[in-house]
């Protein structure tokens, strides 16, 4: 119900950072961390000091073996 409601958000086009990050920690906890993986770099795109958005796309990528990526993201 609630990855519901977040992607009903998402598709009206609105940009909240903190939105597009919940939507990644729904999907990450419903293990599906290659489809989180967008919704981390929005929400990081959308707002470049976002921490809490750099750590969770920093360990979603370590948790696909994108190691390289994973330490890119936490130099940001």
């Amino acid at each position: 119900l609630g990855l519901n409601i977040i992607t009903q958000v998402l598709s009206r086009k609105f940009d909240y950072v903190e939105t597009w990050n919940t939507h990644g920690l729904l999907l990450e906890a419903l293990n599906r961390p290659d489809e989180a993986l967008p919704s981390y770099e929005r929400a990081v795109s959308l707002r470049p000091t976002f921490a809490e958005g750099q750590t969770n796309l920093g360990l979603t990528y370590t948790e696909l073996f994108r190691h390289e990526e994973a330490i890119a993201a936490r130099r940001k």
